[in-house]
């Protein structure tokens, strides 16, 4: 019953995520036009692109993967991984992103590129995104990576929500402040909505996950008792 529980709170995340990624691409063709839309589109395959360099080169299996807001989710077995291998391996998106905009930029000074500040804005946009320390962007599972280092799974997820939540409550604040003063786009709340109940149902993954570890040795030994 606990494990139904944790798949179809980990389902719901995803099927947020691909909904907010719809959303947020159809808001950009109407606001900004087909171009900017197909050059975010492109920029996340740079993203997503570097991740699975980082993956290869540090021999990480990849089980498989799905669309979000931030990206493309990908599946591993984090168990099989160190700390500092994990880190690397989110981090790798968000410098790639910066790595391809700051190319961009150095041959525009060079030559001609079409729409190179189209490219330089969205890669270092969706770099900046992914350094936000909430779930479920790259930052925060890097910092989750590092933290388990000294702390269980649960511990460092916690201490990781706990900075999402005040991320969230950061970026709301600003959001309102730009929606009511400045401007008339809410989509700034809607990240931080979104981020917000990302993080809730981590944690809630986090401790149902735990708790059937703690069921499943109590069964172990009482089996052997017998």
């Amino acid at each position: 019953m606990k494990r139904k529980t944790l798949s179809i709170t980990l389902k719901q995340s995803t099927r947020l995520s691909a909904v907010c990624f719809i959303a947020f691409t159809a808001l950009l063709v109407i606001n900004r036009g087909l171009l900017e839309a197909a050059v975010l589109i492109l920029s996340y395959i740079v993203h997503e692109a570097f991740h699975l360099i980082a993956a290869f080169m540090l021999g990480i299996n990849i089980k498989g993967a799905s669309s979000a807001l931030y990206g493309v989710s990908m599946v591993y077995n984090r168990a099989d991984l160190k700390a500092g291998t994990s880190a690397l391996l989110f981090l790798a998106g968000p410098f790639g992103n910066i790595a391809f905009a700051v190319g961009i930029y150095l041959a525009s000074t060079v030559q001609y590129v079409p729409n190179a500040e189209f490219f330089v804005f969205y890669n270092i946009s969706l770099a900046m995104l992914n350094m936000i320390p909430a779930y479920p962007l790259d930052a925060a599972r890097a910092i989750e990576a590092v933290l388990r280092i000294w702390l269980s799974s649960l511990k460092a997820i916690k201490i990781v929500c706990t900075i999402s939540y005040m991320s969230c409550t950061v970026l709301f604040c600003y959001g309102s402040y730009m929606f009511l003063y400045r401007t008339d786009n809410f989509l700034l709340l809607m990240l931080a909505a979104f981020l917000y109940m990302s993080s809730v149902a981590e944690y809630s993954a986090a401790e149902m996950d735990t708790l059937a570890k703690i069921a499943q040795e109590a069964s172990g030994i009482c089996s052997l008792q017998r």
